[in-house]
C-alpha cells in the first residue's frame, strides 16, 4: 500500500493480536456489579477532562449535585481497574443536543494518542510516546459510554509507532492530534465494532475510533473517564476540579497554550 510506502510496513503499524476494546461485563472484567449509565438531563453539561481524585470518599465532593448520579458508575471503573485507586484520572461528561447528521464528539478516524512529541533538553530535541490514558490488559486506558446506539465505532487493534522515528522528517504512523485518516483503507472491517447505548467500554489510547452521524435528533450523553497515564493536561480546553485537585505532576505536565497551536 502507497500509505505505508512513507510511514512503514503494515505489520508493524497496525497491532492486531492485541485486546484493544472490552465491554465491561460484571463478574468477567468487573469485580463489582456494573453500573448503567444513568439518564440524561436533557440539558446542555460539558465537562472536559477534569482532574478527579479516584477514591470513593471523595467523589461527592469533586462533582456538582446533580452529577452525582454518575458516581455510581465512576466507582464501577474503579472495580474494573483497581490501579487507579487515590490516583488522579480525567473525566469527561458532554450532555447536549445533536441534529440529525451531526457528530456530538470528535469526527474522523483518530487515536487519543497525540504520537511522538519533542521535549526540548539540554542536549538537544528528545523524542518519546505521550501517553493519553496507555492501557494495556484492561489496566490504564479509558474507559466510555453514551446513551445512543451505534454512535461510535471502534476498532479492536492499536497503532504503533516504531522508536527510530526520523528526527528529520518526523515522520510518524499518527498523525497531529492522533488523527490516522490515512489509515481508514488499512482497517479490517472485521474488527470493527458499533458501540451499545447504556454500555461501559474500555478501549487504549492507541485504539482506532471514530464519532459517527446520528440518526435522528436528539439528546446525547457522553461519559469517559482516561486513567492517570495521562503526559499532558491542556488547561485552555479542559475543566478545573472545584476543589483543586490538580493533574498529578510526577506524570502529567500542565499546558496552558491552545493545544490546536501548540506544535
Amino acid at each position: 500500500s502507497p500509505f505505508f510506502e512513507d510511514r512503514w510496513d503494515y505489520d508493524r503499524t497496525l497491532e492486531t493480536k492485541t485486546v484493544a476494546f472490552k465491554e465491561i461485563i460484571s463478574g468477567e472484567n468487573c469485580s463489582g456489579q456494573s453500573a448503567p449509565l444513568p439518564p440524561p438531563l436533557e440539558e446542555e453539561i460539558n465537562i472536559n477532562m477534569m482532574p478527579i481524585k479516584m477514591h470513593p470518599d471523595w467523589f461527592t465532593a469533586q462533582l456538582p449535585d446533580k452529577l452525582h448520579r454518575y458516581i455510581p458508575i465512576l466507582s464501577t471503573v474503579l472495580d474494573c481497574d483497581y490501579t487507579q485507586y487515590g490516583k488522579v484520572c480525567f473525566l469527561t461528561i458532554h450532555e447536549s443536543w445533536v441534529e440529525k447528521g451531526r457528530t456530538q464528539r470528535r469526527p474522523g478516524l483518530h487515536v487519543e494518542s497525540p504520537g511522538p512529541r519533542g521535549m526540548s533538553k539540554e542536549n538537544g530535541e528528545a523524542r518519546y510516546l505521550w501517553a493519553w490514558g496507555g492501557g494495556w490488559r484492561q489496566r490504564d486506558g479509558i474507559y466510555m459510554a453514551s446513551n445512543v446506539d451505534h454512535s461510535c465505532a471502534v476498532w479492536n487493534c492499536t497503532i504503533n509507532d516504531r522508536e527510530d522515528v526520523d528526527e528529520e522528517q518526523e515522520k510518524s504512523a499518527i498523525d497531529r492530534l492522533g488523527n490516522i485518516e490515512y489509515l481508514r483503507n488499512a482497517l479490517n472491517n472485521e474488527s470493527r465494532y458499533l458501540l451499545e447505548a447504556g454500555k461501559l467500554y474500555w478501549i487504549t489510547d492507541r485504539t482506532p475510533h471514530e464519532a459517527l452521524p446520528m440518526k435522528q435528533d436528539g439528546w446525547r450523553q457522553f461519559f469517559r473517564v482516561v486513567s492517570s497515564k495521562l503526559s499532558v493536561w491542556y488547561e485552555q480546553h479542559s475543566t478545573k476540579n472545584p476543589i483543586g485537585i490538580q493533574p498529578d505532576p510526577k506524570i502529567t505536565k500542565i499546558i496552558k497554550e491552545n493545544k490546536f497551536e501548540t506544535k
